[in-house]
């Protein structure tokens, strides 16, 4: 019996889309502290984004806590600061985080948070003052110490502290260049004591129909901007977050 073309055809198909949907790792992944319940957490304080003022992938900022042991380390690791000689390349360590990039993912994950029911957000503009005046007095405050300073001074339950480690523009135009790539991670402190309750971190560098046929179909086969990939890992971060539901298409505010 003869086999029609389509049939022929559907097992190079197969391969095709197995090879491109199989080697990529995870952008997103976060840990829960096994000692959290979401009831514990009623009002929270999201703090502006921070970003790293040192070579991207080098270390924390003074602000932040230790780093979470969560993420795709693949990802990460691409990165990280190698030696190079080419002073454009991200590895060198040349390459900085433009500026606006954090306020950009700062207003993303706020709209988020107040698209949720079952918790309540902080003014982003009464935390953001709360910080600067914590900041005028010259100290140094890690995430706990800033955490409990929020909960005192805006009755916060919680803080949501972000950073930003790799915000790379595309180069080019969206069917042929060099793709964005964004990194930024999220913790949740406790405001009473500083405990991290929980952590999530998005790592991405878009990549070509050749190696994530899925995920470049799913960006309508270009390549995107930062900014989209930006909020391409905020919808994604935030659907896992541990605070409210989601509020449906609607419904009042």
């Amino acid at each position: 019996m003869a086999t029609g073309g389509w049939g022929r055809s559907s097992v190079p198909l197969t391969l095709i889309l197995l090879l491109g949907c199989g080697c990529v790792p995870d952008t997103v992944q976060v840990k829960t502290t096994p000692y959290f319940t979401p009831d514990q957490v009623g009002t929270v304080a999201l703090v502006p984004f921070d970003v790293l003022t040192t070579p991207q992938g080098a270390s924390y900022p003074p602000r932040s806590i230790t780093p979470p042991d969560v993420g795709p380390f693949a990802i990460r690791r691409s990165f990280e600061i190698t030696p190079s000689r080419s002073p454009t390349r991200l590895g060198s360590g040349l390459v900085t985080i433009p500026p606006g990039a954090a306020e950009k993912i700062t207003e993303m994950v706020y709209a988020k948070l107040l698209a949720r029911t079952g918790i309540q957000t902080i003014s982003l503009s009464k935390t953001a003052q709360s910080v600067t005046n914590m900041e005028s007095t010259g100290r140094e405050m890690q995430a706990n110490e800033m955490a409990r300073w929020l909960g005192k001074s805006l009755s916060a339950d919680a803080a949501l502290f972000g950073l930003v480690r790799v915000y790379r523009e595309r180069a080019g135009s969206e069917i042929a260049a060099t793709p964005a790539a964004v990194g930024f991670e999220m913790q949740l402190v406790r405001a009473v004591d500083g405990a991290v309750l929980w952590v999530g971190n998005y790592y991405e560098e878009q990549k070509p129909l050749t190696e994530d046929l899925r995920g470049f179909l799913e960006r309508r086969g270009k390549f995107v901007t930062a900014e989209e990939l930006a909020q391409s890992g905020v919808n994604r971060l935030m659907q896992r977050f541990p605070l409210g539901l989601v509020r449906a298409p609607g419904a009042g505010t």
